[in-house]
């Protein structure tokens, strides 16, 4: 029988996780492969996060993964129902904008792109945020793409997540997406990809 993972969170919210999932079993070997060359530090549950860092902000634990651009590592949520390659995929493009990449503004923001937009206080954060947001959907389709990787399901689900931030700047997250992706596949040693 699977083990139950009990995490406390900030020492006083405690919450009962389901069986422990293996999700980097689950991730397909062409993103691991980038993972990997790009030394990118994930860590595959977030039971693994709370064993590192001693808690788990509540915030994220609702979420089915997330970049700390302070601490620049990937969380994946062992729990969450998403397609792990695609969230993954979703967490690279962020990892891009980080301040020693393309740097891009949402993520290199004094207070850090993993602060709840409530918790933030720069004055336009909430749009660079939601373009942000927009800019790693398109990074993770045009990944899924280029590495043949779910591409029905990546469509659905760039145009699902995008239709719920529906403030983004649509063409300026696809060229910036793109931007993300031709980056990351070539420090990975893979051909970019040619826009249509």
């Amino acid at each position: 029988m699977p083990k139950i993972i009990d995490i406390v969170i900030n020492h006083d919210f405690k919450f009962t996780r389901l069986p422990q999932y293996n999700i980097k079993s689950h991730i397909n070997t062409k993103i691991l492969e980038i993972v990997t060359s790009l030394g990118i530090k994930v860590y595959w549950s977030y039971a693994e996060l709370a064993s590192v860092t001693g808690s788990l902000d509540p915030f994220v634990s609702m979420c089915a993964g997330f970049y700390d651009s302070v601490n620049d590592f990937i969380a994946m949520n062992e729990n969450a129902s998403q397609n792990h390659n695609l969230v993954l995929l979703h967490e690279i493009g962020h990892w891009s904008g980080h301040s020693s990449r393309l740097a891009r503004s949402a993520i290199i923001l004094k207070d850090g792109f993993n602060k709840p937009i409530s918790h933030n206080t720069s004055p336009n954060y909430f749009a660079l945020y939601h373009n942000e947001e927009g800019i790693a959907q398109y990074c993770m389709y045009y990944l899924a793409l280029a590495l043949n990787i779910d591409i029905n399901e990546a469509h659905v689900f760039l145009k699902t997540y995008n239709n719920s931030y529906g403030l983004i700047d649509d063409a300026y997250c696809a060229r910036e997406g793109l931007k993300a992706a031709e980056y990351i596949l070539k420090l990975a040693g893979i051909q970019e990809l040619v826009a249509a």
